[in-house]
């Protein structure tokens, strides 16, 4: 349900109701678009999908899946919904957090990074995946002293060989 008509509390009544749970969504917002939520409706759980914003692709007649869905959210935008998803914990056992803004890593970077500032934990970062999202070198850098750090072991390596 995406479209500002479905935006009643009647709607979310008739969902409760019925223990179904509303997709709070991010995407680009257009006239008729609705606007990112934390709206639980299922005390099991809520649910959020991170589409991107995509402005430029969105709507384009001759975009495709890739084009359309190729974003990477920046961490002040990534707050915004970090704030929205620990709303929604407060209302629901779990939320499930999608992350559907490309194919390309960035779907994973940005998940990693959620995780990492939800939870504090700290994230053994693929280092293909840290090379291509150098935003994910601040979740690395939390990484305690003395634990094994693969990437800096592996960058190390390339070094050496590069010197001889």
């Amino acid at each position: 349900m995406r479209h500002s008509s479905w935006d009643t509390p009647n709607f979310y009544t008739l969902l409760t109701e019925h223990s179904v749970c509303f997709c709070n969504i991010d995407q680009p917002i257009f006239r008729h678009s609705i606007k990112p939520s934390s709206i639980s409706t299922n005390p099991e759980f809520s649910y959020v999908r991170l589409h991107g914003r995509n402005y430029t692709n969105w709507f384009k007649k001759d975009a495709g899946r890739d084009e359309r869905y190729n974003y990477l959210y920046t961490k002040e935008e990534l707050e915004d919904w970090i704030k929205r998803i620990k709303e929604l914990g407060n209302q629901s056992k779990k939320v499930l957090v999608i992350t559907n803004n490309h194919y390309r890593g960035q779907a994973l970077a940005n998940a990693l990074q959620i995780k990492n500032m939800i939870t504090n934990e700290k994230l053994d970062i693929p280092f293909p995946l840290l090379k291509q999202y150098p935003v994910l070198k601040e979740i690395v850098e939390k990484i305690r002293s003395g634990q094994l750090d693969l990437f800096e072991e592996e960058e190390e390596e390339g070094k050496k060989e590069k010197e001889t």
